[in-house]
């Protein structure tokens, strides 16, 4: 049994390159416990996890996905339904932070990076956000994704996108959410930020030291705090990513 389930204690018995110097509104031409560490500096070169385990955590995901996509098929009721996609919310949500992002932290950034295995070659921040969502088992073209303007990400696989102009005023709004996995574009770059309970996490693959995909708290990230405008949105907020995962539905472009 994989350390995921474990912590979550379910048992279910039923290429063009993503452009890091482009604008959020132009097309790209060219990344519950949040394993920080504790001096706080971030998580670069995390403990690896071996590409066989990484594997059999993704085959774990997909066995409960259908397990659970069987049920919600069945359900008779809206109630049941809600459910199993709360479960469905916990299981994604949880395999991602657990064990596909810190999989790839250590993994080097490269402008023209578009690695398919963590640790293994470089990764682009396009590419992260787009490789870890379909290896979670999100039906997509990780390229295509990728190639797309942050916003235009953001569009695609959660909702229209907030927009906001400063750091502080972004934050304020993270804070007063609930507990969530957000997409969040910036000048020239987009990532992942994780906010649970009072830490707020960036999860991205930096093009600044130490170069590679990482998580860093979001007050002591140079990149988040940096960036001129802000475009958030929430990948589990309204529940439609999520069923579009558990039914193996498309999302975004072909």
């Amino acid at each position: 049994m994989s350390r995921l389930f474990i912590l979550l204690g379910i048992s279910l018995t039923a290429s063009s390159l993503w452009a890091q110097q482009m604008p959020l509104s132009s097309p790209i031409t060219g990344t519950l416990a949040h394993l920080s560490p504790t001096d706080g500096s971030p998580v670069a070169v995390a403990d690896r996890i071996v590409l066989s385990d990484y594997e059999s955590s993704l085959s774990d995901l997909d066995v409960h996905r259908r397990t659970l996509a069987l049920g919600y098929e069945a359900a008779s009721s809206d109630a049941e339904k809600d459910s199993i996609l709360a479960r469905a919310k916990t299981l994604l949500r949880t395999t991602l932070l657990v064990d596909i992002f810190p999989a790839w932290y250590g993994t080097k950034w490269d402008f023209n990076g578009y690695s398919n295995h963590p640790n293994q070659g470089t990764i682009a921040c396009g590419y992260f956000v787009s490789t870890t969502l379909k290896h979670s088992g999100v039906h997509i073209n990780r390229y295509r994704i990728a190639q797309m303007a942050a916003s235009q990400i953001i569009e695609a696989l959660a909702d229209r996108p907030v927009w906001y102009r400063s750091y502080p005023c972004m934050m304020e709004w993270i804070k007063g959410r609930p507990d969530d996995l957000y997409v969040v574009g910036l000048d020239n770059h987009v990532g992942f930020i994780s906010k649970q309970g009072d830490e707020v996490r960036f999860i991205h693959s930096s093009f600044v030291e130490p170069m590679c995909a990482m998580n860093e708290s979001a007050d002591e990230s140079w990149v988040l705090q940096s960036s001129g405008v802000y475009a958030v949105g929430s990948l589990f907020g309204k529940g439609e990513f999520v069923r579009k995962w558990l039914l193996n539905t498309w999302i975004g472009p072909s």
